[in-house]
């Protein structure tokens, strides 16, 4: 699970190490709150409006999933995601424990929680089957969508990847 703290938005509003110092102060909250996902995204509710209003961004109660993420980050897919740096500190974090990672955009607080006591089989046969099926679907999609009748200008897009 992870919250994720933009520090870039509206080119009037707070910019530079204030924001980021503002946010790291915020994620260090998050942080210390992260005993459980409930209050990890209780904390994440009481800091992101203030978070946001120093990028210019606005705040709507229902806003809350669109910086908290529930995803499931794995071995197998933080490639496709994070940086090797960001990946060490990730893998050095014990389950239960909070890791805050920044970029020049961004500061994420990431709560690393053990699959199997937090999830069912059932909560995960989705993730599962995706990531056992992705490439064959990929390949089945491309192959269909190469069969598809198109009346594409080839000019036009000879001059699109010039």
């Amino acid at each position: 699970m992870c919250v994720y703290l933009p520090l870039t938005g509206d080119e009037e509003a707070q910019s530079g190490d204030s924001v980021r110092e503002q946010a790291l102060s915020a994620a260090s909250r998050i942080q210390q709150a992260a005993a459980d996902p409930d209050s990890l995204r209780a904390a994440a509710r009481e800091e992101l409006p203030q978070v946001l209003a120093l990028t210019g961004r606005t705040w709507e109660e229902d806003d809350l999933d669109s910086y908290v993420y529930a995803n499931l980050y794995t071995p197998e897919n933080w490639a496709a995601n994070l940086s090797e740096g960001a990946m060490e500190v990730l893998r050095g974090t014990s389950y239960g424990g909070c890791s805050v990672l920044e970029n020049e955009s961004s500061i994420t607080v990431f709560l690393r929680l053990n699959p199997e006591e937090e999830y069912t089989a059932e909560d995960l046969r989705p993730y599962v089957t995706r990531s056992m099926k992705q490439n064959e679907l990929d390949e089945a999609l491309a192959a269909q969508g190469a069969e598809l009748p198109h009346e594409l200008d080839e000019q036009a897009i000879d001059a699109l990847w010039k």
